[in-house]
């Protein structure tokens, strides 16, 4: 996840809640000085919600999971590892969609191939 950013959300950036629920802010900037998002979500079983925040993402003064964060999306690709003849290793700089991609584009001297998880 990544921090809150005000202008990213309203230009329409995903948004959720630290512990992972959906969110969508509906009205920015029209109720208070210090609570002015309305946002709408969805508890773990998928019922839908209504909470006030304020103005930088948090639900209350303490700082709680149910305060906001920009939604990452998360990604997965494949990498080859490989030995060099001085017993180092490196990386392939390309990152393949499944292991067998993978695996059919790996040259001499591969060691392994592996999963790899990242968030954009």
């Amino acid at each position: 996840m990544k921090k809150f950013d005000r202008e990213a959300a309203i230009q329409g950036a995903e948004v959720q809640t630290k512990s992972g629920l959906k969110a969508k802010i509906s009205t920015f900037g029209l109720i208070d000085d210090d609570y002015d998002l309305i946002v709408h979500l969805e508890d773990q079983e998928g019922d839908p919600f209504t909470a006030v925040y304020t103005h930088d993402g948090f639900y209350n003064a303490s700082r709680t999971p149910s305060d906001l964060d920009l939604f990452m999306a998360s990604k997965t690709g494949w990498i080859n590892i490989y030995n060099t003849c001085d017993d180092s290793r490196y990386v392939s700089s390309s990152i393949y969609s499944n292991e067998e991609q993978a695996v059919k584009n790996a040259t001499e001297g591969i060691m392994a191939t592996i999963k790899i998880e990242w968030e954009e």
